[in-house]
């Protein structure tokens, strides 16, 4: 006989567990199900020879909803946050080169030509696309807007930080949408910036600023207070086998093995909180037109790197967040995050820890190279960059073959063929990273706004 749920949530990640957690505190049936044996999905971090490593998002913007939860989980003490004002750095033409983050700053840069900058100045200036349904690259947006130079050595490079992704390919209103709706209502971004600015001003009450932040013992620990608080509605290693789905309640009928025995759930509400191949796996055969989309949702291949110097082989300052590289300078690492200068208690004392990532939508073939060959690629560039004839140490590697979802020129567009082809399904709610956000801000607030929506219908 099988036991009926408010909800079933499948997958255990940031999403799922947010979700879960609201849904449980609401009052609600849970069942969490997770086919591996731990929680967080693609955060993770793990201590090894004394660093403290993470192979997959380092640190969030800490700020609205995702603030909240951490106040709500009572882990505010187990928060550390990086200096506002330390440096971001672009490897250009040899040498490490600050971010201009202020006037003053830009006009001095040796990343943009005096041409490149009187370019990035003329932007109020340039008239705003006569808008369309057709979606615009982020390398279009960029240039069309601020010029070829401010694109290929600032936002290229960032977005390589984001998403791993080739701008040429990306759609700018899928990957940042705030940007492409400043143009549309303002006409300029720089007019809409001073304006959201002053909007900001007068509604300022008790908002923090957004803060890059991590906890002491790593990005795990959100997920696995989470997990803590979800209690025994969280069943790992649980590997669903069927779901089948009927118009009357309950609605959804999930089929499950673990610990050598089989189970069946029932649920009234169902969160798919998985990449989109373990969708397709789950509810292809019953909404294929779900799959048919979710199917062409391309993902990037990531290799990231964990090395480590000792302090004394470094001549210059490690103040600072690390470097991104923008692409044609020679160099197949993406960028690099200085940990232990952001964060404590990240390495032993007298070393610094570097997580370096390479492959990405310009470097298809990385990931496909050994371990060896990476780890030589990318500890050859950081001492060349960082001016050391030091060996760096070997503290982990790790291989993505699906790190980032790329929202790619039409997404927006495959968005609402998505809605449409779960719309008729009263209860489903997907709630993977590949729809809206990849941030782990981003994963929150969608999980939020699914748990007000359920608690909304059952009321």
């Amino acid at each position: 006989m099988a036991t009926h749920h408010d909800t079933i949530v499948i997958g255990a990640g940031i999403t799922g567990l947010v979700a879960s957690y609201k849904l449980c505190k609401q009052g609600q049936k849970v069942a969490l199900l997770e086919a591996s044996d731990r929680v967080g999905g693609v955060i993770r971090s793990e201590q090894k020879q004394g660093f403290l490593v993470e192979y997959g998002p380092n640190s969030f913007l800490e700020s609205g909803e995702t603030t909240e939860l951490i106040t709500e989980l009572g882990l505010n003490e187990e928060l550390v946050s990086a200096n506002p004002k330390a440096p971001r750095y672009i490897y250009f033409r040899d040498r490490l080169e600050a971010v201009p983050m202020s006037p003053p700053a830009l006009i001095a840069t040796r990343l943009l030509s005096v041409k490149g900058k009187l370019r990035l100045l003329s932007e109020p200036f340039v008239a705003p696309r006569r808008f369309n349904d057709e979606e615009e690259s982020l390398a279009s947006f960029v240039c069309r807007r601020f010029g070829q130079e401010v694109h290929d050595r600032l936002f290229s490079p960032f977005v390589s930080g984001v998403y791993a992704g080739n701008t040429e390919l990306l759609s700018a209103s899928a990957c940042f949408p705030k940007l492409t709706d400043l143009e549309k209502e303002h006409g300029s971004l720089f007019f809409g910036m001073v304006k959201t600015i002053f909007a900001k001003r007068e509604a300022k009450k008790a908002k923090s600023s957004s803060r890059l932040s991590s906890f002491r013992s790593g990005m795990q620990t959100l997920p696995h207070r989470l997990a803590e608080k979800i209690g025994n509605s969280l069943l790992l290693s649980a590997k669903i086998e069927k779901i089948n789905i009927s118009q009357q309640s309950p609605k959804y009928s999930v089929e499950f093995v673990r610990d050598g025995q089989r189970y069946s759930f029932t649920s009234d509400n169902l969160i798919v909180a998985t990449p989109t191949k373990i969708v397709v796996e789950l509810l292809g055969d019953q909404l294929p037109e779900l799959s048919k989309e979710l199917e062409t949702i391309e993902y990037t291949r990531l290799a990231v790197i964990h090395l480590s110097f000792k302090v004394s082989d470094i001549a210059r300052s490690l103040n600072g967040f690390g470097f991104l590289i923008p692409r044609g300078q020679s160099v197949r690492t993406l960028g690099t995050i200085w940990n232990s200068s952001l964060f404590p208690n990240r390495a032993p004392e007298g070393e610094v820890l570097f997580t370096s990532f390479i492959g990405g939508a310009h470097d298809l073939g990385a990931v496909e190279l050994r371990d060896e060959e990476l780890v030589a690629i990318v500890s050859g560039e950081l001492k060349k960059i960082l001016s050391t004839s030091a060996d760096a140490k070997l503290i982990s590697l790790w291989k993505w073959q699906k790190a980032i979802p790329q929202y790619c020129i039409g997404h927006v567009a495959k968005l609402k063929r998505i809605e449409a082809a779960v719309k008729g399904q009263k209860g489903l709610y997907l709630a993977g990273n590949y729809l809206q956000g990849v941030s782990v801000p981003d994963c929150v607030s969608r999980a939020i706004k699914i748990a007000e929506d359920i608690n909304k219908t059952t009321c």
